[in-house]
């Protein structure tokens, strides 16, 4: 059945993508894509997203927002709030990146509007995260503040510890010049997030940029450390990012 052969490939995909095999976990979701017409619209749009999702992640930004817009799209027909939240969610993650602020914070308040409606637990607190770095560069402190703090208490609530929540607060904090409650968040982040080394790579590098502007000369390895785990794991793009960003050529 090729529906659910669709399905197969698709949980195949998110497990190369979690265990850092990136380029492997694209290509098995271009091959699920190849099964469009057998799937029904939600499914196909969740394929969309986590295809979006693992490009974005390796530092494909534009590919990766074409592929979620293309998941918006047909969750808009099909799909319901919790999916809907988490393509606004990555677009917000994209918008960030990009520096596009009152966009990643329009994207945001979607996302948790969105969670809301479904009662999606934990993608009201990833929204907060998502405010709250918009917040934090746009100079609102006390904003940024109060959202990760809001957020993380409300992950606990759920169980849920991820790196890549402590990866935001970390970031949060740098950006309000909280350096010490950054670099905690971060060492926190990087303890929890050993077996997925993408998310690791990106705590690695927050932990740098942390580490540099407190003048600490442990900076480098930090970055060398994030840089070769961007390698094992064939984010190529990241790789030349963080190269540039850290003069390490």
């Amino acid at each position: 059945d090729q529906c659910l052969l669709a399905t197969a490939l698709s949980s195949k995909a998110n497990i190369h993508a979690w265990r850092g095999r990136t380029q492997q976990a694209i290509k098995t979701m271009r091959e699920c894509y190849a099964l469009e017409k057998y799937m029904e619209g939600r499914r196909l749009g969740a394929v969309f997203s986590n295809l979006g999702g693992i490009l974005h992640e390796s530092g494909d930004l534009t590919e990766g927002e074409r592929w979620i817009r293309r998941s918006l799209a047909v969750f808009e027909e099909h799909g319901k709030a919790m999916n809907l939240s988490i393509s606004h969610c990555h677009l917000a993650m994209i918008a960030l990146k990009r520096g596009e602020w009152t966009q990643a914070e329009s994207e945001a308040r979607a996302s948790i509007q969105m969670a809301k409606q479904d009662d999606y637990r934990r993608g009201i607190p990833m929204g907060k995260l998502l405010l709250g770095e918009a917040a934090a560069r746009t100079g609102r402190s006390m904003d940024a503040v109060a959202l990760v703090l809001e957020a993380l208490e409300e992950f606990e609530k759920l169980g849920v510890a991820e790196g890549l929540n402590f990866e935001f607060a970390g970031r949060v904090h740098r950006f309000i010049g909280q350096l010490e409650q950054a670099e905690k968040f971060l060492r926190h982040g990087i303890n929890i997030a050993q077996e997925f080394p993408v998310y690791l790579a990106a705590l690695h590098a927050e932990l740098a940029e942390v580490l540099r502007a407190k003048g600490n000369g442990t900076w480098q390895t930090e970055a060398e450390i994030a840089i070769a785990l961007y390698d094992r794991t064939e984010c190529h793009m990241m790789v030349a990012r963080l190269k540039k960003q850290f003069a390490l050529c």
